[in-house]
């Protein structure tokens, strides 16, 4: 896998980990046990979905993968996560922002 991708990929999970954590802090909903937890906690809420919240879930093991390369690659899996996924990402993008905006409210 070229490098940029990877790096690009790594980056777009990044940002959606960080906002899920914000998130998370922001509504006051404990401290996270994972990445995962957080995406679960802001379901549990009816910020996200839950299939909102599994998608984004599976972008957090991707992130591992490609941050420490803990193994191979599946490509097929990140080609899938990549077309699959897109509107979840930009949907999970538009709530953050939202939710972000609205500052201590």
């Amino acid at each position: 896998m070229d490098p940029w991708v990877s790096r690009a990929l790594e980056l777009v999970a990044q940002c959606c980990l960080d906002l899920a954590m914000e998130l998370v802090a922001k509504r006051g909903l404990g401290v996270p046990d994972s990445y995962r937890d957080a995406f679960a906690r802001l379901a549990q809420v009816g910020l996200i979905s839950a299939e909102q919240a599994t998608a984004l879930q599976v972008w957090a093991g991707l992130r591992n993968v490609l941050a420490h390369l803990y193994a191979e690659v599946d490509l097929d899996r990140l080609y899938a996560a990549m077309t699959e996924d897109r509107a979840v990402l930009r949907q999970f993008g538009r709530i953050a922002g939202t939710e972000l905006a609205a500052g201590g409210e």
